[in-house]
């Protein structure tokens, strides 16, 4: 496809991510037209993939990484009762019950936010708070690094996991709906090496230096009390 009606390298690697449909599209099209069809086939798929489409349904190899790391989901937020069906969480809220305006219990809760703003950001937001309040949990996003939102989840989380390759979401059906123009993030919120043990194997595990700061502090207080201890019964003995 490279070189054909002046294709650049990068919009060819972009069209390669195209449904079937549309790359058939770009490849039948008269030499003339190739890069106008695959300019407008890329950016149509952008606005699908990543501005405004809410119904993305996580594989089940993710969810049965998350459920190992968690234990199980207390919460979904952002769900549907197809979605739950395989999320298995023991509770979950709709768009129809405005998860933004309910009461979230404190446990363990999963969430893949709808991907359109400003929706995406006030989930993302209200699920740090969340965690900030007690909660633990596991949210699986575009890495979209260079957004408040993202960082703002990224500044509380104890690990990041950077899949290799773009995860394929699924439609209603089960079946795979297309791959998404950019990668994904799974951010975990918790305590311990479960998360990855789970996940060991699945992407690039990274830990934000706020948790690595955190995990300082709470090394260097656990040392200096068992210092104070030994001197303590080093005195009376």
């Amino acid at each position: 496809m490279i070189g054909r009606g002046g294709i650049s390298v990068s919009l060819a690697a972009k069209a390669a991510d195209l449904s079937p449909e549309d790359l058939a599209a770009v490849i039948i099209a008269p030499p003339e037209e190739t890069k106008a069809i695959a300019r407008e086939a890329v950016k149509r798929a952008h606005v699908t993939n990543n501005g405004g489409n809410n119904e993305w349904y996580t594989p089940k190899d993710i969810l049965h990484r998350a459920r190992a790391a968690l234990g199980g989901f207390d919460l979904d937020p952002a769900s549907s009762e197809k979605a739950n069906e395989a999320v298995k969480a023991k509770r979950f809220f709709t768009a129809e019950d405005d998860g933004l305006s309910q009461e979230w219990p404190i446990g363990r809760i999963w969430m893949n936010p709808p991907y359109a703003q400003p929706l995406c950001a006030q989930f993302c937001e209200r699920f740090v708070a969340e965690i900030e309040r007690g909660s633990t949990g596991i949210a699986l996003v575009n890495n979209a690094t260079e957004t408040k939102w993202f960082q703002r989840l990224m500044s509380a989380a104890t690990a990041i996991c950077f899949p290799q390759g773009r995860i394929k979401y699924l439609d209603a059906t089960g079946e795979p709906k297309g791959t998404p123009l950019q990668g994904q993030a799974i951010l975990y919120f918790g305590e311990g090496d479960a998360f990855d043990a789970a996940f060991r194997g699945f992407g690039v595990a990274v830990l934000p230096q706020g948790a690595l700061n955190i995990a300082r502090v709470a090394e260097a207080s656990e040392r200096a009390h068992l210092q104070r201890m030994a001197e303590m019964f080093g005195g009376a003995g």
